[in-house]
């Protein structure tokens, strides 16, 4: 991962400037907006000064910390709706791997099985016909429990996920509240 320089990072804050309620970098002496789609998702800004020797791509979200911080993210930056285009400072934190990893999505297509469900951690089990509920906690699965109910499950999940992974638990909104 680059990290700039000192001299860069000065560069950087003297030419950019950032909009912390609408996530938007622009071009300080244009008042120009800035930024092209990553085929990621992410905004990209492409920073070139030839005195520096510098011409590269940036990702926006650690472009915008850097401005609105003061110092470029030594680490990973989540995006905490899940949005990866918006840079506003309420929607980025800094985050390590795992922490990052504990945000995500439930993976695509699993929706579409019909031995799966809507919610993270939970898939029905063929064998015994009942939700199961699991969680991977340090590299290793953890089962939570067999359930009649698919949102049984999800609250199982949703339950651990918070106890675990505190602000970082990525949890499906249930329509029901939380049995405790």
């Amino acid at each position: 991962m680059w990290t700039p320089s000192d001299e860069v990072k000065l560069w950087l804050r003297e030419k950019y400037s950032y909009d912390p309620l609408t996530g938007i970098i622009t071009i300080t002496a244009l008042g120009k907006e800035c930024g092209h789609p990553h085929r990621a998702g992410y905004l990209q800004v492409t920073i070139t000064n030839v005195k520096l020797g510098l011409k590269r791509s940036v990702l926006a979200h650690r472009l915008a910390w850097l401005l609105h911080h003061g110092e470029w993210p030594e680490v990973l930056i989540d995006h905490q709706n899940h949005i990866l285009d918006d840079n506003r400072i309420e929607n980025i934190r800094l985050a390590t791997e795992l922490e990052n990893t504990w945000n995500r999505l439930k993976p695509r297509g699993y929706a579409n099985k019909t031995c799966s469900s809507e919610f993270k951690g939970v898939s029905w089990n063929k064998r015994i016909h009942k939700w199961m509920a699991y969680i991977r906690i340090n590299k290793r699965l953890v089962h939570l429990g067999y359930f009649a109910c698919e949102l049984e499950a999800a609250q199982a999940y949703t339950v651990a996920a918070r106890t675990h992974f505190r602000e970082f638990a990525h949890v499906s909104e249930l329509d029901t509240p939380l049995i405790v």
